[in-house]
């Protein structure tokens, strides 16, 4: 093997590293915004007919041998970089989405709390509706029990912020029920309609 053909075989060696290289950070990008099948397609296409035409330059000057070598070397390199990639890119879209549902699931969780505390803390409701406060009624002691576990699922999910949200999703949906049924049993909306009627002109 004389020198130029060494030194053929090396630069295509060189183009197949580096044009398996170039496609790997390609697919990444693609991946990074999200493409469809046809981009990955033409990515992965113009890849292999760049590895595989440098790959048969190297063949025919003798260098199979070392043409295979940075193909084993490179292809599953590369092939793993972006596998880690997007595993890592999902991973990290999941987690936003929980800690999105996380913050979703305490603000309603709040709400339902500013609600039912609006009935002690405003005169007006807090003379119309003592029920809604007093612990004999069944109305009441449903909203405190619910709440109650609504805040102990928040705890426990807070611990490990916050891989698993379907308990606190449960939770918050009951108080949500709890008061919408209290309200109900206390004649909340009859005031409500009553006041609205009295208000009518005429």
């Amino acid at each position: 093997m004389d020198v130029i053909a060494l030194i053929g075989i090396l630069s295509a060696c060189l183009v197949m590293v580096g044009g398996t290289a170039l496609t790997g950070w390609r697919l990444d990008v693609v991946s990074r915004r999200r493409g469809g099948t046809d981009d990955y397609f033409w990515v992965a296409f113009g890849g292999v007919v760049v590895v595989a035409g440098a790959g048969v330059v190297a063949a025919a000057l003798g260098g199979l041998w070392v043409a295979s070598l940075a193909a084993v070397v490179s292809i599953p390199a590369v092939w793993l970089w972006v596998s880690r990639r997007q595993r890592r890119r999902r991973e990290e879209a999941e987690r936003a989405a929980r800690t999105t549902a996380w913050s979703e699931l305490r603000s309603r969780h709040d709400a339902v709390v500013e609600r039912w505390a609006d009935y002690d803390l405003d005169p007006a409701k807090a003379i119309d509706h003592p029920e809604m406060h007093d612990p004999s009624h069944p109305a009441a002691r449903r909203m405190v029990n619910a709440l109650r576990r609504a805040e102990s699922a928040r705890d426990i999910g807070a611990q490990s912020q916050p891989d698993d949200v379907s308990n606190y999703v449960t939770a918050v949906q009951h108080a949500e029920e709890a008061f919408e049924m209290a309200e109900h049993e206390v004649g909340v909306h009859r005031t409500e309609r009553a006041e609205r009627h009295r208000e009518l002109p005429g």
